[in-house]
């Protein structure tokens, strides 16, 4: 049994070698990554909120939804694009936990669903 530390978000691709090493097979997988806060507040540094790993040879259709904490939709995000600033209809919105929704199709039409939260801090 593997067990993987500090994996760079993206495409990897894993070998397996059997006991007598006469067969490779090979895993391809992606990983995510999201900060767990971000501070939209203009100095250059986590002004805005995404997702990061996505890769669209991996994944063919992916949506990203961002919710407060009553469930209310806020924004939705393109996986490439720069990502959320923190407003909702042009008003900045206050230091709260939200919650966001992953929805992806991967290459093979496998439909996985991700959530969590994070923290904006004004």
């Amino acid at each position: 049994v593997g067990f993987f530390q500090n994996l760079s978000p993206g495409i990897h691709t894993l070998f397996v070698r059997d006991k007598l090493g006469c067969g490779v097979v090979s895993f391809r997988f992606s990983i995510l990554a999201y900060p767990k806060f971000f501070t939209p507040n203009g100095d250059g540094e986590n002004d805005l909120w995404t997702i990061s790993g996505f890769d669209t040879s991996f994944y063919t259709i992916s949506k990203i939804s961002i919710f407060d904490r009553f469930g209310k939709l806020i924004y939705q995000i393109e996986p490439n694009s720069q990502g959320w600033n923190g407003d909702y209809q042009g008003k900045k919105l206050p230091s709260n936990s939200y919650w966001f929704r992953v929805l992806l199709t991967d290459i093979n039409g496998n439909t996985i669903e991700k959530s969590g939260n994070f923290s904006l801090i004004r």
